[in-house]
């Protein structure tokens, strides 16, 4: 074998690559200083309710769940101390962006009252890795420039850190700014460069810049906390939050907000406290004058009484929903406002924490809660004290809720928004699952949240609206108070009028009419003491009532009363809205249902009983039955007399039996192809009507039950009846007569009309009848009537027939043409007269007053104000007259405003006079101006004018009318030298240059050239020279029927048509 040796060659040893350890750490703190809210606060505040990221600073056993947080607190008192550790005051902006040394970071800085800024710049790592591998520190260098008001920057700073570093690095700079007018530009510039490798990290950035203004404040009236902890013990600056006892506020002097309770009776004085109770919030918001609307609304302007009452409801104990025996208070108000709202809204929410409704009214900020009525303030109103009738309303029910979803802020979770529902099975079966939501304001309690969700649910079901009208009476009610109504009408029963003598003696009480009322039922009476009274009734004695104790004080004169019965319950509304009507003296009334078990079922799901309020049978009502028709003669004044006789039965049930409540029927009759004939509502099964004619006669009836509700027409069968023979007369010798705007039309009553009701008129557009309109039914013996409101030429056509006693009725006669008067003349002169009898009329036709002083002296005399510039010279005079005159008596208003402007020379005056007038007094109301001019000489006055007036007089149309006065009327057009005048009138005649008429009348007309498309011949056409001697013509006459020629002697030369062998006269 062979043997190798040898031995192995040397070599370098291997090196193991280091890290140097970091060189520098940073250790930031954060500050933060809170503001809460208004001072002052109640505080309450430990290590247990502060919170970071909703995590609490420490335990109730002492232990602490974060290591160096340090906290304070300010309640926000006017003299509290300044929190240590805060001598200036710092407003941080996070920056967050790289510096490098291509891009500089520049700020603009325009406060001008801050004193300095700190520029906090991070190093995210600085090393570097050599070639053997180790990594050590490094160097960057970085300097900041300040400008300032646009200048030059200059360099204030320059920093080069030389470190080993693996984590964030931050380092603050503060900048002393010097005095600025515009402010300041700052700028961090990287002096290294930027790293190009990975093996060298040297990142920079800017990571904030804080504006500082160096002052030590302590903040007076705002509550205040500080917080103070490690950075590196987050990421990211943590959510802060607290539980404090919020604001100090006015609370009654008897009242412990701690326990809840009330001692003694409030002598209506304040002391300081903390409470949730919303009811001393709201009276806090309105009254606070920092920043609620105490500046507006003071204490005196509140009712500080009904609020105690409010608030003592809000504390009372009611079940906690847990189960067991557990209470808790009704009503909390646990809310953080944090911005400014609409102070309306604000307090509207608030009060919707107690179920409460703000309004203003008296000069007051009022506010009422629903809640069981205070039975001192209960009034009552009947169909006695109502204007008019009641209206009632209700929603529709597709808004009807059976179950809704109420939001509330949930302290278990931070305060975050939760739902909780409810739901109420008897309303589900009624509307069928409908759901409504809503937002619990405030509300931190879950069980709260369902008790407002049932308010909210209950009140929606229990939605009946009224609206009635009454008197004076109105003036005791407000938003808020609760009234009984009793309406008969709805009822069934008559529980409510007015009382006629009240016997304190005997305890009795007499009524003006007869009621439903037993013994045990409870009247309830408005006595002289101002309230409502309620007294048990022992005995019903007609319409006297006895009661069981007499009354406080004796009933008011003619007092209205009610009476809530054990069988059936009043009707109880809560006032809502309320108006008066200025004019009529009457208030206007709306009222939601109010029933007083609702809130027992709200609080303790007890049920929710809505006892009976109306009688009347909900359903259909049955029709008579077995109508049979019969007659009978009698003798009446020596004439025989036919009268039918009708008679039915009651309806009946389901079970056979007569149908309860029907208090009356109402039957119509008729004769062969007649209408139907209304018989006046009865309560009896029968009626008779006398004097009938021979003829087939049908009768129907239906019945009415005490509600108003009615049955089907029951018909009888066609049944003859023998009466008087023949049928009514028709009116005789009908005729029209033509008159100035309208049309009178007479007639004649034939033999044997004695016992004629009404003489029926009926008029058409055409004498074919069409779509005949009732003119008017005239009473008997009345043979004229007048159509009025026409237009001049306007054409109808008439008829009339006459109605006797039972409502026979004759047939009718021939259609006969009217026309109202179509002479223009007629129209003129009643224009011309009604004109000048009118105010404007008289007005502007009358003379212009050229005696100034007189006006001026008139006008001083009525108060009124005068503006007069004039000037003279002998017997040269220019006058300017501004008279403006107010008037406002008792039952007169009047405004007049006249400017004339007047010149004159001796005897020669020429005046302009523009007058505005407006009056109304109790019987009139009219508006009028008149522009007149007008000159005088040699005491002749020569006038022109215009006038524009509105005339509403009691009792007459309303007149609106312009009107013009002067000789000549002119209507230029066009412009230059094309003007022209298309209208005038001269000396009352009217010259049209071109017309366009769409309906015309033409009395009499010359037309020199004419082109008729079609023409309408009542009398005759005949040309000129007719029957006129040495000339002759021609003549077409409509009567004749005929067209006739005469020769020169004016004797008939030919006539073609029907041959007359004379010559019509024209």
């Amino acid at each position: 074998m062979a043997t190798i040796t040898g031995a192995k060659g040397g070599s370098q040893k291997q090196h193991t690559p280091v890290e140097q350890p970091d060189s520098a750490q940073s250790m930031a703190r954060c500050r933060m200083l809170l503001a809460l809210g208004e001072g002052e606060f109640a505080g309450g505040l430990d290590a247990t309710r502060i919170f970071l990221d909703g995590t609490p600073l420490g335990n109730a056993d002492g232990t602490m769940n974060f290591e160096n947080v340090t906290w304070d607190f300010r309640p926000g008192t006017q003299v509290q101390t300044p929190i240590p550790g805060f001598p200036a005051v710092e407003n941080e902006t996070s920056i967050g962006v790289s510096l490098t040394k291509v891009t500089p970071w520049t700020r603009a800085i325009s406060n001008t009252q801050i004193d300095a800024v700190l520029v906090r710049i991070g190093i995210p790592g600085l090393q570097q890795q050599e070639n053997d591998g180790d990594i050590v520190g490094t160097t960057v260098q970085y300097h900041i420039d300040l400008a300032v008001d646009g200048g030059a920057y200059t360099s204030v700073l320059t920093k080069t850190v030389t470190e080993k570093l693996s984590s964030l690095y931050e380092l603050t700079h503060r900048i002393n700014l010097p005095k600025a007018n515009a402010g300041w530009q700052i700028r961090v510039v990287r002096d290294t460069d930027d790293s190009t490798s990975q093996m060298l990290q040297n990142k920079t950035q800017v990571q904030a810049i804080t504006e500082v203004i160096d002052a030590r404040l302590r903040y007076p009236h705002t509550a205040l906390l500080y917080v103070s902890f490690n950075a590196k013990s987050f990421s990211n600056i943590p959510k802060i939050s607290c539980k404090p006892k919020g604001r100090v506020i006015r609370i009654p002097q008897n009242y412990d907000p701690i326990a809840r309770t009330y001692s003694g009776t409030w002598d209506g004085t304040f002391k300081w406290g903390w409470t949730n109770n919303p009811a001393w919030i709201w009276f806090d918001i309105l009254t606070e004058p920092r920043f609620g609307l105490g500046r507006r609304v003071t204490p005196a302007m509140l009712d500080k009484w009904e609020l105690y009452r409010i608030a003592q409801r809000c504390d009372q104990k009611v079940p906690d929903g847990k189960g067991g025996s557990g209470t808790e208070p009704r009503f909390m108000f646990d809310v953080y406002i944090q911005a400014q709202a609409d102070a309306w809204q604000v307090i509207k929410d608030i009060a919707a924490g107690f179920n409460g409704m703000t309004f203003w009214g008296n000069n007051m900020f009022n506010v009422v809660s629903d809640m069981p009525a205070d039975t001192s303030k209960l009034q009552i109103l009947t169909r006695a004290s109502v204007v008019g009738k009641p209206t009632y309303s209700s929603g529709s029910e597709k808004n009807r809720y059976s179950s809704a979803l109420i939001n509330f802020s949930d302290p278990d979770n931070h305060y975050q928004d939760r739902t909780t529902a409810v739901m109420f099975p008897d309303l589900v079966k009624q509307f069928k699952f409908k759901q409504t939501q809503l937002t619990a304001i405030g509300c931190t309690r879950e069980s709260e949240a369902q008790r407002r969700g049932g308010w909210a649910v209950y009140s929606n079901s229990l939605d009946r609206i009224i609206t009635v009208q009454t008197g004076l009476d109105g003036f005791a009610y407000v938003p808020g108070t609760v009234f009984a109504f009793a309406d008969e009408r709805l009822s069934g029963r008559i529980y409510g009028g007015r009382i006629t003598e009240y016997n304190a003696a005997l305890k009795s009480v007499t009524t003006d009419r007869g009621t439903s009322a037993v013994a045990g039922d409870t009247l309830m009476i408005r006595t002289q003491g101002g309230v409502v009274e309620s007294r048990t009734i022992q005995a019903v004695n007609g319409q006297q009532l006895i009661l069981a104790t007499a009354f406080t004080t004796e009933p008011l004169p003619n007092a209205i009363f009610v009476i809530d019965a054990g069988q059936l319950r009043l009707q109880y509304f809560r006032v809502t809205n309320l108006t008066f009507n200025d004019e009529e003296n009457t208030y206007s009334i709306t009222g939601a249902e109010y029933n007083g078990a609702k809130y027992d079922a709200v609080d303790n799901n007890a049920r929710l009983d809505t006892p009976p309020i109306s009688l009347l049978p909900t359903g259909l009502v049955s029709q008579p039955t077995n109508i049979a028709i019969s007659s009978y003669d009698s003798v009446r004044q020596g004439q025989r007399i036919a009268t039918m006789v009708a008679s039915w039965d009651a309806p009946v049930d389901k079970n056979g039996k007569p149908q309860a409540d029907i208090v009356a029927y109402q039957a119509q009759w008729k004769r062969g192809d007649n209408e139907w004939i209304n018989i006046p509502e009865t309560g009896l099964r029968n009626i008779e009507v006398p004097g009938i004619f021979s003829g087939d006669y049908l009768v129907r009836v239906r019945a009415i039950n005490s509600g108003g509700a009615s049955s089907l027409w029951s018909s009888s069968v066609l049944t003859h009846l023998t009466g008087r023979t023949g049928d009514v007369p028709k009116p005789v010798g009908l005729r029209t007569t033509a008159i100035n705007w309208g049309i009178q039309v007479d007639w004649s009553f034939p033999a044997d009309t004695g016992d004629t009701l009404q003489t029926e008129l009926q008029y058409s557009a055409n004498g074919n009848g069409d779509n005949p309109l009732l003119l008017a039914g005239v009473p008997y013996p009345q043979h004229a009537y007048t159509q009025l409101g026409l237009k001049a030429g306007q054409e109808f056509w008439y008829r009339a027939r006459l109605v006797d006693r039972i409502g026979n009725q004759s047939d009718w006669t021939d259609w006969v043409r009217g026309q109202s008067n179509a002479n223009a003349d007629d129209y003129l002169g009643d224009i011309a007269d009604d004109f000048l009898t009118s105010a404007d009329g008289d007005r502007l036709t009358s003379d212009i007053d050229t005696n100034l002083e007189a006006a001026l002296q008139n006008a001083l005399a009525n108060y009124g104000t005068v503006e007069h510039q004039w000037a003279q010279y002998g017997e040269v005079r220019a006058d300017i007259l501004v008279v403006k005159t107010t008037i406002a008596d008792v039952d007169k208003a009047m405004a007049e405003m006249s400017t004339q402007v007047q010149a004159q020379i001796k005897d020669v005056t020429a005046s302009l006079e523009d007058k505005l007038t407006a009056t109304v007094d109790a019987t009139s109301a009219t508006a009028i101006h008149t522009l007149k001019v007008g000159v005088r000489i040699n005491d002749i006055y020569y006038g022109a004018g215009m006038s524009i007036a509105v005339l509403a007089e009691a009792g007459k149309p309303v007149v609106t009318r312009v009107g013009f006065n002067a000789n000549q009327f002119v209507l230029m057009s066009g412009s230059g030298d094309t003007q022209y005048s298309p209208f005038a009138v001269v000396n009352g005649q009217v010259f049209i240059s071109d017309a366009f008429i769409q309906n015309g009348s033409i009395t009499s007309a010359k037309i020199a050239n004419a082109a008729i498309n079609n023409a309408k011949i009542s009398g005759s056409i005949w040309s000129e020279g007719y029957k006129v001697a040495n000339q002759g013509g021609w003549c077409l006459s409509k009567a004749d029927n005929n067209l006739s020629f005469t020769g020169p002697e004016g004797r008939l030369f030919v006539q073609i048509g029907k041959l007359t062998g004379v010559a019509p006269n024209v």
